[in-house]
């Protein structure tokens, strides 16, 4: 059994220290993952000391080639395991090499020299990295923590790896509280997962902050979600599609904007098939191929109308938040699918109906006078919770899990 410690206890135990192990973090990060891990390794940072066990794209090394790097801040280290494939975190990217990587002799002994307190593995690919790093299946805690449940819309790929990650595991986190359901119904876990939301970044909150109560035209109709098949971004290039028969981007008062990223461009066929729709059918629309900065959101955000966010299931939906920090609304899937709905308000719809249904159903929402409304109570809750907030929450939860204190 594991008990918390006393608060008395806790103030006068060592520094802990703390292990992330994740496949993605920020050697060129390509999703929500790297982004939410980096403010994670951030906020408990100011708890314990961090170490970040984590993959990285072979020859992104730049400025360290060296597997272990130590930071500036002194607070965090990062061990990195070189891959021969990118831009993917489902069964058919390289967990498994990751998993050969972190039984190395120098990534176990500076796990080993590191002496983690506490573990938190993110996603499936976790769970064997950890395992063969020597940080899961001994004498420290395992927390796993699904950033995305692939089993979800691969049950068959996925489903006994995540469920290997709940057996392995000494508690569960969730993102939302849909995925923490799922997670007791359908991979076995004997306590439900605590429920964390992942908090707005650090530097987005900031420039967020700062252009409070500015006005700016809006004029976009927006999608910023990886142009990658479990996201659904056909679903939105339908709609573009449906809207420019109709003429709605005729006058330019309304503009979309698609996001497909370069690199899946380049070996996505759904990616290029979908870009090629986007720019024939919205010629005047734009389409960004790059990761967008802190800033270039901010500017995105701060002119859009409306925020599409088409996958019928997301464990959160950053890019939710994020529109909403600059006053922008999203429309979501209904029946509480998006795990960013459970913390701010989303204008759910079904986007599963044939196409011109979803698009009637878009111009009304562009009309009605209660999207703005929507729009503002977001913003006001998008601000509230940040990566403080989180870092405390997330550490909380590993700290009662850590034995003998």
């Amino acid at each position: 059994m594991c008990l918390a410690p006393t608060e008395n206890a806790r103030h006068t135990m060592p520094r802990p220290r703390v292990a992330v192990v994740a496949l993605e973090y920020d050697r060129d990060a390509f999703s929500g993952n790297g982004i939410l891990c980096q403010g994670l390794a951030r906020s408990l940072a100011a708890h314990a000391d961090v170490l970040v066990l984590c993959a990285r794209p072979r020859g992104s090394g730049r400025e360290d080639d060296v597997p272990v790097v130590t930071r500036g801040d002194g607070a965090t280290t990062t061990a990195y395991v070189d891959v021969d494939t990118w831009h993917r975190l489902d069964r058919l990217g390289p967990h498994e090499q990751f998993a050969r990587g972190c039984a190395s002799r120098a990534i176990r002994d500076a796990v080993a020299a590191f002496g983690a307190s506490a573990c938190l593995g993110v996603d499936f690919s976790a769970v064997a990295a950890a395992t063969n790093s020597g940080l899961c299946g001994g004498d420290v805690p395992f927390i796993w923590s699904p950033f995305r449940i692939f089993s979800r819309s691969d049950f068959d790929g996925h489903h006994a790896l995540e469920c290997d990650g709940v057996r392995r595991s000494d508690g569960v986190l969730a993102l939302c509280a849909s995925d923490a359901d799922f997670v007791t119904e359908r991979l076995g876990a004997a306590v439900r997962p605590l429920v964390v939301h992942p908090p707005l970044r650090e530097s987005v909150l900031k420039i967020a902050r700062a252009r409070r109560g500015e006005t700016r035209r809006r004029k976009y109709l927006t999608c910023v979600v990886r142009v990658s098949e479990e996201k659904e971004p056909h679903r939105f290039v339908e709609l573009c599609e449906e809207l420019a028969r109709r003429g709605v981007f005729d006058s330019k008062a309304l503009s979309p904007v698609f996001c497909a990223n370069a690199s899946l461009c380049q070996t996505s066929a759904y990616a290029q098939d979908l870009k090629a729709r986007f720019q024939k059918c919205a010629p005047s629309g734009r389409v960004i191929e790059h990761f967008l900065s802190p800033e270039e959101l901010g500017e995105l955000f701060s002119e859009t109308i409306l925020n599409i966010h088409p996958p019928t299931h997301d464990a959160f939906g950053m890019t939710i938040v994020e529109s909403a920090a600059f006053g922008a609304p999203s429309v979501v899937h209904h029946a509480g699918a998006v795990g960013a709905s459970d913390l701010l308000q989303t204008i759910g719809v079904d986007v599963e109906a044939p196409t011109r249904e979803f698009a009637d159903k878009i111009e009304e929402i562009l009309l009605d006078a209660r999207t703005r409304v929507v729009a503002e109570n977001a913003h006001s809750k998008a601000l509230e919770w940040d990566e403080a907030s989180f870092g405390h929450a997330v550490f909380d939860f590993l700290f009662s899990h850590i034995r003998n204190p």
